[in-house]
């Protein structure tokens, strides 16, 4: 084999290995999603008081926040907040975004009672 053709050769195996060459992009990963705010706990030392909204199982908590409520079929608080929903497992816990908002709430938060 001549120097040329071994030469030849070898510039093509380097060639293909510098990424970019012959058409190959590597494309970066998507940053990800901002995460979103996320409401603080309420600090209370009574629990709130729960009053009818009018809605089967969801009752409204205007002692605590006027945009919190208790949907007992789930057994869930729900508590409106930088223009959506959250959820926690007890009025006075940690909120994240629900999967699902019960149908009453779903329009956005109700009147208060």
């Amino acid at each position: 084999m001549t120097n040329w053709l071994r030469l030849s050769i070898l510039g093509l195996w380097l060639a293909a290995c510098v990424p970019g060459s012959f058409g190959v992009w590597i494309e970066p990963p998507p940053p990800p999603p901002p995460e979103l705010p996320v409401p603080a706990p309420f600090e209370s030392a009574e629990p709130p008081t729960l009053v009818p909204t009018g809605f089967a199982g969801l009752e409204a908590a205007p002692s605590v926040d006027r945009t919190l409520y208790y949907y007992e079929p789930l057994e869930r608080w729900y508590r409106y907040a930088f223009n959506r929903w959250y959820e926690a497992f007890a009025w006075d816990g940690h909120w994240f975004p629900p999967e699902q908002v019960p149908e009453p709430l779903q329009d956005g938060p109700l009147s208060p009672p």
